[in-house]
């Protein structure tokens, strides 16, 4: 399960965490979002999408503006997953592998907050889409 200081610093930048519990190997998978109103990366011409989730049989929707991550832990590895354009990857989709959950929690930061190679293949792939149509 995520540590407590990890949940606590995305949760202090503003992320939407979604973490549902362990299986019985102690894998697991949380959503990780930017909802609309944070201050952060940002895409053009993305649109906003709806993120719903349950919580104790209460549904929740949070509004974002960029792709929503996978962060997961599988057989003792950490893992991020960004898959817009399921079933065939596309621009800004990826997987990276980290040693370790802290690495892993730094890109996550990276991905939302910081200038980085997928959010801009996602901007010039919109670009493109947008001057296109």
């Amino acid at each position: 399960m995520l540590k407590k200081s990890s949940k606590k610093i995305l949760i202090d930048k503003g992320l939407k965490i979604s973490c549902p519990s362990t299986d019985l190997n102690g894998d697991f998978v949380c959503g990780i979002s930017k909802p609309v109103g944070i201050v952060g990366n940002e895409l053009i011409n993305y649109g906003i999408h709806n993120l719903v989730e349950y919580n104790d049989g209460n549904r929740i929707i949070t509004k974002t503006d960029l792709p929503t991550l996978a962060l997961l832990y599988e057989s003792e590895k950490w893992r991020i997953d960004c898959s817009e354009f399921v079933p065939i990857p596309g621009a800004g989709d990826f997987q990276k592998e980290f040693p370790n959950e802290e690495l892993a929690i730094e890109y996550v930061l990276k991905y939302f907050f910081e200038e980085n190679e997928h959010i801009a293949q996602l901007n010039n792939y919109l670009s493109k889409k947008n001057n296109s149509g």
